[in-house]
This record gives structure tokens, sequence and C-alpha cells, in this order.
């Protein structure tokens, strides 16, 4: 997962935060030749479902390279990135990297 934050005063600098993220269950493949059926967002109930990316989850995810989804994230609605990046039980999940490059790869 790549969350991209742009400020607007300075929109050709962005911040990514890329975060590995691993699924219990495999993720259904998506027939790329048919037209896509109503989309629903996760409920609760559903395997893998995760309190912090149903916000990002309400509008349907992009599914071909290049394109792109806006998200509408009300102003009280939480997103707390600490629960992706820091697991509070396993200290070393703490430390990161930062570096100035594309966004592929570092210089």
């Amino acid at each position: 997962l790549q969350l991209v934050h742009r400020r607007a005063s300075s929109p050709t600098r962005p911040l990514i935060l890329s975060v590995l993220v691993r699924s219990e269950h495999e993720p259904q493949l998506v027939d790329l030749g048919s037209a896509a059926g109503p989309y629903k967002a996760p409920k609760p109930n559903e395997a893998d479902w995760n309190r912090f990316f149903q916000p990002l989850l309400l509008s349907r995810p992009p599914d071909v390279d290049g394109s792109s989804t806006e998200l509408l994230i009300p102003e009280s609605t939480v997103l707390d990135i600490n629960s992706i990046v820091v697991n509070p039980l396993l200290p070393e999940t703490s430390d990161y990297f930062s570096y100035l490059g594309s966004l592929t790869a570092p210089p």
C-alpha cells in the first residue's frame, strides 16, 4: 500500500508512505476484460476486514494501472497511520528508512 500526501502549498514534493500488507485469505482475481459490477465496501464481519483501511475502501479502488480514485474522507474520521506502521508488541516495527529519489527506486 502506498499513501501519497501532497501539501497544497508544495504539490511537487510528495510524502509517500509504503506499507507491506498481508492477507489471511487470497484476494479474488479481477477479470479486467469484463465490466465491473456494483462495488460494496467490506463489512466488519468479513474476512480480512480492517478498521484502518475501511475509510480507504468506501469508494471502488482503482483496478487498472494508471487509474485513480478520489476519496472524500470526513474530517471527523481519524486515520491512525501508527496502527499499520507500528506494533507496540514488536519495538523494531517503529524503525523505518527514508530517501530522496523517485517513486519506484532509491537513488
